[in-house]
């Protein structure tokens, strides 16, 4: 009659638990390889979190800077806006040091 029912169901379960100690042997190894990735990995993903914080912090300064440059900008806008009365030399509270110098000599 041939092999052996027995003989046969024998040698798959012989060669599936030759496969599942190769895979697990494999999937072992894959691991290992990634755990030691996986260190390196976080350590650089930190570094990118800390530049992208600081990066965050000084595009929040520039704004506020920014904000700050076009308030005096529109500052000076309406103080040169008002216009001068012919013969005073009188120094405003928004000119500056070298302006009100000019003025008293005559020269602005």
């Amino acid at each position: 009659m041939g092999l052996n029912t027995y003989a046969i169901e024998q040698a798959v379960s012989r060669t599936g638990a030759q496969d599942l100690g190769e895979l697990r042997t494999m999937l072992a190894q894959v691991g290992k390889v990634y755990a030691g990735q996986i260190p390196a990995k976080d350590a650089a993903l930190a570094a990118k979190e800390q530049v992208i914080g600081i990066q965050t912090e000084t595009i929040a300064e520039l704004r506020r800077r920014a904000a700050q440059a076009a308030a005096e900008r529109d500052r000076l806008a309406a103080v040169q806006a008002v216009p001068e009365v012919p013969g005073t030399t009188e120094a405003r509270a928004s000119d500056s040091p070298a302006l009100r110098r000019r003025r008293a000599a005559g020269r602005a």
